[in-house]
C-alpha cells in the first residue's frame, strides 16, 4: 500500500512539473511572483481563462512598484500595457495611480520629473479635467516655493480653451400632450438655472421627450495665471 501511495505521489509531482509554465522562475503562481516583484515570471503563469484579470493585476502592480522606485519610464511602460487592455476600469486604475503619485510628489515637495508623469495622462483620452487639476496643484506648489518662473513655464503646457459636451435627457411622465410639453419646459428651465457661468444649454425644443446638449467652456491657462497672480500679490 505504501509503495502504491509513493507511486501516486510521484505521478502527481511529475504531472505538476510537466505542466509548470515556469519551472525555474523562483515563484509558483502569479500572486507569488508579484510578491517577489518577478513581473516577467508572473506573465508566464497567466492562464487563458483569466488572462485579462491576471494581466491587469500584473501591469498595475508593476507600475506601482516602479513608481515607488522612481523609475518612471519603466512604470509608464507597465501603465501603457494596462491601458492597452482596453477596459474602462483598468484606465480608471491607471489615472488614479498617476493622480496619487503626483499628489505624493507635491506633498513631499519633490517635483523632479513630474512633467513625465503628467505626459502619461495622454495615454487615456478624455482625462483633461483630472490632468488640468494636477497642473493647478503643481503650479501652486511652485508658487508656494517662490519659483514663479517655473510656474509660468508650466502654464504654457495647458490649453487655452477646453470645450466639453454632455447630453441631458428630458422626458415628461404626464399624459396630456400640452401638459407634457410644459412639464418638460419646467425641467429644462430648472437645468438651465443650475448651469454655471461657463455653461450653456441648447434652446428648448418643445418636445415631450428629447436630449439636450450642455456645453462647458474652460480656460485652463487663464485659471493657472490667476493662481500665479494671487501668489504674487501676497
Amino acid at each position: 500500500m505504501k509503495h502504491l501511495l509513493s507511486l501516486v505521489s510521484c505521478a502527481i509531482l511529475i504531472y505538476s512539473c510537466s505542466n509548470n509554465p515556469c519551472k525555474n522562475c523562483g515563484c509558483d503562481n502569479v500572486d507569488d511572483c508579484l510578491s517577489k516583484y518577478k513581473f516577467v515570471e508572473a506573465r508566464k503563469y497567466v492562464s487563458k481563462e483569466d488572462s485579462h484579470e491576471q494581466l491587469a493585476k500584473i501591469f498595475l502592480t508593476e507600475s506601482k512598484y516602479w513608481f515607488s522606485e522612481k523609475q518612471f519610464n519603466r512604470a509608464l511602460d507597465a501603465g501603457k500595457e494596462l491601458v492597452h487592455l482596453g477596459f474602462d476600469n483598468d484606465k480608471k486604475e491607471y489615472i488614479q495611480l498617476l493622480s496619487e503619485i503626483i499628489s505624493a510628489k507635491i506633498q513631499s515637495n519633490d517635483l523632479n520629473e513630474i512633467g513625465l508623469i503628467l505626459d502619461a495622462f495622454d495615454l487615456v483620452e478624455g482625462q483633461n479635467k483630472i490632468k488640468t487639476n494636477c497642473y493647478f496643484k503643481i503650479i501652486s506648489k511652485y508658487c508656494e516655493n517662490g519659483n514663479i518662473n517655473e510656474a509660468k513655464n508650466f502654464t504654457q503646457n495647458l490649453p487655452e480653451k477646453i470645450v466639453s459636451k454632455e447630453n441631458r435627457h428630458i422626458k415628461s411622465d404626464l399624459s396630456n400632450l400640452n401638459d407634457e410639453i410644459e412639464d418638460c419646459r419646467i425641467q429644462y428651465n430648472e437645468i438651465r438655472q443650475r448651469l454655471k457661468s461657463n455653461q450653456e444649454i441648447e434652446p428648448f425644443k418643445k418636445a415631450w421627450e428629447t436630449d439636450y446638449v450642455i456645453t462647458t467652456y474652460e480656460y485652463p491657462r487663464k485659471e493657472a495665471m490667476k493662481i500665479i497672480e494671487e501668489y504674487k500679490s501676497r
